[in-house]
């Protein structure tokens, strides 16, 4: 019996040291839960402080303007000219008899009709312009005031026009010593502009390939059928030929969104990854009015 003692010694030190190894397991797993919550809980203090910071700003800068209200609307596109009606509509928060409200455009400044206590102005904006962005200007006698006011900008125009359109290649393609292969599906994901979801339609696509400037096929899609369309194309090439594959999107103004789905320049060693967020935007004639901002 005596012989055994070391022996239980022994394994009750081992079970202590298991069962403390146990409890420091536990130990730091509830510690790394503990700090998980506080850091979860750091984040959605700071999200509150923020949002509260936020609210104050909007508050303080609406306290401090001279609108109560303003309303921007825009209409329906010209194809002619390439210009959509831009109107605006403003209630001041305070109207006298005497009171007169125009929008500074920077190169010119444009008198609002006044309806009661409302003040409106339509102009007309190039649907390519970056940014309209007038700075109002409020006359009563002798004193006039202006303000910069988000709510008067508009950025991207052409955002508010036409509708979103991402085009995408799923599969694989390259090439070997005798031209450019491509194999997989097209992806098409529409979505009608919320401000203003009827002004521009796209009426038909395009899948066409050119090796440089000549074009071998132009090939109908339905537009309703470009999602999912399949792709298996192997195109002979000589060295220094690009072979370039596109989807062109023509809407209801008879302007082209060429969106490039792959490019291949035979011989090259680096090949460039075509980006699908953005098109090149074009007239009939040619004429680029968008290039993409890659």
């Amino acid at each position: 019996m005596k012989k055994n003692i070391p022996f239980l010694l022994i394994l009750a030190l081992l079970l202590a040291q298991g069962l403390s190894y146990l409890k420091i397991a536990e130990l730091e797993r509830q510690l790394a839960q503990t700090t998980s919550s506080l850091w979860t809980l750091q984040d959605s203090v700071n999200t509150q402080i923020s949002s509260i910071y936020t609210n104050v700003d909007d508050r303080l800068e609406k306290q401090a303007s001279y609108i109560e209200q303003i309303q921007t609307t825009i209409g329906v596109p010209d194809a002619a000219d390439l210009t959509v009606p831009v109107t605006y509509t403003l209630l001041p928060k305070e109207v006298r008899n005497g009171t007169a409200v125009s929008l500074d455009f920077g190169d010119k400044i444009l008198p609002m009709e006044r309806n009661g206590t409302s003040f409106s102005l339509t102009v007309n904006a190039k649907i390519f312009d970056a940014e309209l962005d007038p700075t109002l200007v409020i006359a009563e006698g002798d004193v006039t005031k202006t303000e910069k006011n988000d709510a008067l900008s508009l950025r991207r125009i052409q955002d508010k026009i036409f509708p979103y359109m991402h085009i995408r290649f799923m599969g694989s393609y390259g090439g070997n010593g005798q031209g450019f292969h491509i194999t997989g599906t097209l992806g098409a994901d529409i979505k009608p502009v919320s401000s203003s979801p009827d002004t521009v339609t796209y009426e038909e696509a395009l899948f066409v390939i050119q090796v440089d400037d000549t074009v071998l096929s132009e090939t109908p899609i339905d537009i309703g059928l470009l999602d999912g369309h399949e792709i298996d194309e192997k195109i002979p090439l000589q060295d220094g030929e690009t072979c370039t594959m596109l989807v062109v999107i023509t809407d209801n103004l008879e302007l082209e969104h060429h969106y490039t789905i792959a490019s291949y320049v035979q011989g090259n060693q680096a090949q460039r990854e075509p980006l699908f967020d953005e098109a090149a935007i074009y007239m009939k004639d040619g004429t680029l009015l968008q290039d993409p901002a890659y």
